[in-house]
C-alpha cells in the first residue's frame, strides 16, 4: 500500500456522545469529493473519490490502496476485508479492439483482474458475496446477448441473470444494484417510454417491473432497497421539473415520502438533484445530496425521515455537497466535497453523528492448518450480533476438512456462518489430496514458460479443461474455462510480473500443477 500523504492530527478529536452535534472523524489528504464511503471499523475507513483512486484511513493517515487508478470513471467498490476489496476498473467509455473495463480484486498486496469480465463498456455497480459469487451491472453486454444484463459470476463462468426484458430501452444503463441472494435482486432498467427508468426485481424465476408512478411518465428511479412487508424504497426524479424525492412502493404504486424540499426549506432548482439515502426502517431513513441545500444560508443538510416527516439531522455546517453516507455501530458517517481549513488548506471532511446504540466490537482470527494448505476470507472486526461468514479456500492438492476452535470441531462446511458475541480464534484444517499422485499429467501441456502475453495449450485428446493460476502465497489470481481445441491460448498480459502456480483441471481433478513465470 503506497502512502500518499501523512496527516498528523495535531488536535484532539472529542468523541462527543451528544445526539445534537456532528464530530469530525478525519480530514481527507486534499480537497476532492468523496463519492463512496465504507466503515469497516472506527479506525478503518475506505473511500472512493473523484481522484479516481481508492484510499484507506487507518486512524492516523491516508494511504492509496495499491496502484489502483481508473482512467475514465470514479470507481465503485465492494469491501469484504482488507485482503479482499473489489472495484470497477473502467478505462474507456467506447468500445475498441481491447476490453479495458473489468472488476479489479485487491488481495492485500496487489490488484488483479477478477475472473476475466473484460468488456468494452463501463461497469457501474458490483455486489460481492464472496470470491466465487459476484454480480455486476452497467453499460456492457456479454457475448451472445444483445441486451445489457445483470451479470453473475459463479462456478467459473459469467452468465446472465434471467432473460432479457423486451420493454427495456437499448439506450439505457444499469446504475443501481441491490442483492440479498441469487433469488432476490433489485436493479434499474431503461424502458421504451421516453426517458423512463424503472425498478425491477428478480425472484429466482422471472423479472418483475414496478410500474405506476406518482410523478409522470418521464420518471427516473434508482437505488432500490427492499423494506418491510413487500415495500421497496427508491430515489425518484421527475425529468420535466427537476423534482426529486424519496419514494416507497406500497404494493400498488410509488408514493412520495413527505415533501423533503418544503420541510427542510431547501432550494427547488434542479442543481445536482440526485439524493443518496440509507434505509434503516420505515421510521428511520437518512438522506443527503446536492439538492438538500438551505434556501437561506446555502448550507447543505442531512435529512432524516421519522415515518411522518423530514427534519434536519443536527447542524453539520457543510459548505458544499454531501454525496456519501454509511451507518456503522450507532453512527451515521458522511462525506462529500464539504471542507474545513486544516494546516492552512481546505480539506474535505468525514463527519459522523450518533443515531443509535453503540455495540461492543469483537475480533475474528482464523488461520489455515497447515499454513500452506489454504487461505481464509472473513477475518476482521465485527459488531456484537453480526453474522460472520468465514470461507476456507483450499490451495491446489489440498482438501478442506473442518473448522476447529480449542481443538474441537465447530463446522465441517467450507463456509462457516455464526452470530458473533465474543472474540474467536478458529482454525481451518486441510489435508493433502493423495489422489493427485495417481493422475496422468501428460495429457495437456502449456508453453512458453516464461512468457509475457499469451500461453498456449496442447490438448491432444481434445478434452475440456480449466486453467487456474495462483500466486506463490496460494491466492487465486485467474480462473478460465478453456475449450476442447487441440491447441488453445490464454491472454495473460494483464497479470503482474512474477512467479505463479498454474493448475490444469479436468472433471474436478488436477491433471497438471507446475510453476510458471510471467515476464
Amino acid at each position: 500500500m503506497r502512502k500518499i500523504l501523512l496527516i498528523l492530527i495535531t488536535f484532539s478529536i472529542q468523541l462527543k456522545l451528544s445526539a445534537q452535534e456532528w464530530e469530525t472523524v478525519a480530514f481527507m489528504p486534499m480537497n476532492f469529493e468523496v463519492t463512496q464511503i465504507h466503515v469497516a471499523d472506527e479506525q478503518n475507513i475506505v473511500v472512493a473519490s473523484e481522484f479516481y483512486k481508492l484510499l484507506q484511513w487507518k486512524g492516523e493517515e491516508w494511504n492509496t490502496i495499491g496502484d489502483f487508478e481508473n482512467g475514465f470513471a470514479i470507481p465503485h467498490f465492494f469491501y469484504l476485508d482488507d485482503d479482499n476489496i473489489y472495484a470497477t476498473k473502467n478505462d474507456y467509455l467506447n468500445g475498441n479492439d481491447e476490453n479495458y473495463n473489468y472488476i479489479a480484486h485487491w488481495n492485500g498486496s496487489e490488484w488483479s483482474n477478477a475472473h476475466d469480465l473484460n468488456v468494452s463498456k463501463p461497469i457501474n455497480k458490483i455486489h460481492v458475496i464472496n470470491h466465487n459469487e459476484i454480480y455486476a451491472v452497467g453499460e456492457f453486454t456479454l457475448p451472445g446477448y444483445n441486451w445489457k444484463p445483470v451479470a453473475k459470476y459463479s462456478d467459473g463462468n459469467w452468465s446472465v441473470v434471467g432473460i432479457g426484458d423486451s420493454q427495456a430501452g437499448s439506450y439505457s444503463t444499469y446504475s443501481s444494484l441491490w442483492v440479498n441472494n441469487e433469488n432476490d435482486i433489485y436493479t434499474t432498467s431503461g424502458y421504451s417510454d421516453a426517458g423512463v427508468i424503472r425498478i425491477k426485481h428478480w425472484n429466482g424465476e422471472n423479472w418483475h417491473v414496478f410500474y405506476h408512478y406518482q410523478l409522470d411518465e418521464a420518471e427516473r428511479l434508482s437505488q432500490p432497497v427492499p423494506g418491510e412487508n413487500g415495500s421497496v424504497y427508491a430515489f425518484g426524479y421527475k425529468v420535466s421539473t427537476g423534482e426529486s424525492c424519496i419514494t416507497r412502493w406500497n404494493g400498488e404504486f410509488w408514493e412520495i415520502l413527505g415533501n423533503i424540499e418544503e420541510e427542510l426549506n431547501t432550494h427547488t432548482s434542479a442543481f445536482n438533484s440526485r439524493i443518496i439515502f440509507k434505509y434503516v426502517s420505515e421510521n428511520e431513513i437518512y438522506a443527503v445530496g446536492g439538492k438538500l441545500r438551505d434556501a437561506t444560508t446555502n448550507k447543505f443538510k442531512v435529512a432524516k425521515w421519522d415515518g411522518e416527516s423530514w427534519s434536519e439531522l443536527g447542524n453539520i455546517d457543510a459548505n458544499s455537497t454531501i454525496s456519501s453516507l454509511e451507518i456503522y455501530n450507532g453512527y451515521l458517517y458522511v462525506s462529500g466535497s464539504f471542507t474545513e481549513a486544516f494546516d492552512g488548506m481546505n480539506r474535505t471532511l468525514i463527519k459522523r453523528y450518533k443515531i443509535g446504540e453503540t455495540l461492543e466490537q469483537f475480533e475474528i482470527q482464523a488461520t489455515a492448518n497447515p499454513e500452506e494448505a489454504g487461505s481464509i476470507v472473513g477475518n476482521g472486526t465485527y459488531l456484537q450480533g453480526e453474522i460472520v461468514s468465514l470461507e476456507a479456500i483450499a490451495n491446489p492438492n489440498y482438501i478442506f476438512e473442518n473448522w476447529t476452535e480449542n481443538n474441537e470441531i465447530v463446522s465441517e462446511n467450507e463456509v462457516y456462518e455464526f452470530e458473533i458475541n465474543s472474540n474467536r480464534n478458529l482454525v481451518a484444517n486441510f489435508t493433502y489430496d493423495l489422489s493427485v499422485n495417481d493422475i496422468d499429467i501428460s495429457n495437456i501441456n502449456f508453453y512458453p514458460n516464461p512468457t509475457k502475453d499469451i500461453l498456449y495449450f496442447d490438448n491432444p485428446n481434445s478434452i475440456e479443461f480449466d486453467v487456474v493460476i495462483y500466486d506463490l502465497n496460494g491466492k487465486l489470481i485467474l480462473q478460465k474455462e478453456m475449450n476442447s481445441s487441440k491447441v488453445s491460448k490464454l491472454n495473460i498480459s494483464h497479470l503482474n510480473k512474477g512467479n505463479y502456480l498454474l493448475n490444469i483441471i479436468s472433471n474436478g481433478k488436477i491433471i497438471s500443477s507446475k510453476k510458471w513465470i510471467k515476464n
